[in-house]
């Protein structure tokens, strides 16, 4: 139902400027009529990025063991 965010500053030798970590946090709930599992669910968050320098600015995604960079751009 809910997710935690950590952010954090890379070097520049990595490859990318910033690292943001997301974190589900579940609930679970106890329930006899309920069939056993993992049901499927939505979550919608929104996180302001700011860019670390001018030009190109790769930011790292991870969540678990899944991993997606994005690039921004921010031009004079």
């Amino acid at each position: 139902s809910k997710i935690h965010i950590s952010e954090r500053i890379c070097s520049n030798s990595s490859g990318y400027s910033r690292i943001i970590e997301i974190t589900p946090v579940i609930k679970v709930i106890k329930d006899k009529n309920l069939k056993p599992g993992i049901k499927e669910f939505e979550l919608e968050n929104e996180h302001i990025i700011q860019s670390r320098n001018w030009g190109i600015n790769k930011i790292k995604l991870v969540c678990q063991n899944k991993e997606q960079i994005i690039t921004l751009e921010q031009h004079k």
